[in-house]
């Protein structure tokens, strides 16, 4: 069952919109993990890490699964707390009293798939003058989008099915929308033309592109969203 939570803290939003730290929480959905044994399957040092798994414990994202005992070490084993059974769904409050902030954590998200996009013909061009074929895409990138000429309703219950699609075989959307956040519609039945744009990426393509800081550089994360809130300023 699909629960909707909402995100009206700083760091909660800062936390869900890093592509890093989705990928330890996949990692920790697959199976219970370390932190050496997350190191090795991110290929990381796991000093690196510590930072991020104490930031998703913190929030209740990860969860300690067990712990052990390696000589005079207790070592944790984490795992995934409802990976697929949340829906997040930021605080209009929040996003008013930290505009820039809130528009820095959604272009941590889009911005790297863009920045893929970009690299792209400079990709393709390589490959073809080292005499290789340019007919795929060189990583795992799509931009596409659509218009639909429909009703407010009509608009929330297609956003229901997208939703839908990203959940696991058998998981079903219990709640929709959220009753919490209802949305300001005059009238439901009234038609508009509404834009969909889907952009979808391999996390650790755009890493491997130098579009997402390594994981510990929080210094780097620091700068870049205080250049992007300076320049929403």
């Amino acid at each position: 069952m699909t629960k909707w939570r909402k995100v009206d803290n700083i760091e909660l939003m800062k936390l869900i919109s890093d592509p890093r730290r989705h990928r330890i929480l996949h990692l920790c959905s697959d199976e219970p993990r370390t932190v050496k044994q997350l190191a090795e399957a991110l290929g990381e040092q796991p000093s690196r890490l510590y930072y991020h798994v104490n930031k998703l414990v913190e929030f209740e994202m990860l969860e300690v699964a067990e712990t052990r005992q390696v000589g005079n070490l207790t070592e944790r084993v984490y795992q995934t707390v409802n990976l697929g059974d949340v829906i997040y769904r930021t605080d209009p409050k929040m996003v008013a009293e930290n505009p820039h902030l809130a528009m820095a954590a959604i272009r941590q998200k889009v911005d790297p798939g863009l920045g893929m996009f970009a690299q792209m013909p400079r990709i393709l061009q390589e490959r073809e003058q080292a005499g290789q074929g340019i007919e795929g895409f060189p990583y795992h990138l799509t931009i596409d989008s659509n218009t639909e000429y429909i009703t407010a309703k009509e608009w929330m219950e297609s956003l229901r099915r997208v939703h839908q699609a990203w959940l696991k075989e058998g998981e079903e959307i219990t709640q929709w929308p959220d009753p919490d956040f209802p949305y300001p519609f005059g009238d439901e039945n009234e038609k508009g033309t509404y834009q969909y744009v889907l952009i979808s990426y391999r996390i650790e393509d755009a890493q491997q592109l130098g579009l997402i800081p390594p994981y510990g550089d929080e210094e780097e994360t620091g700068k870049q969203q205080e250049k992007e809130e300076n320049d929403g300023s």
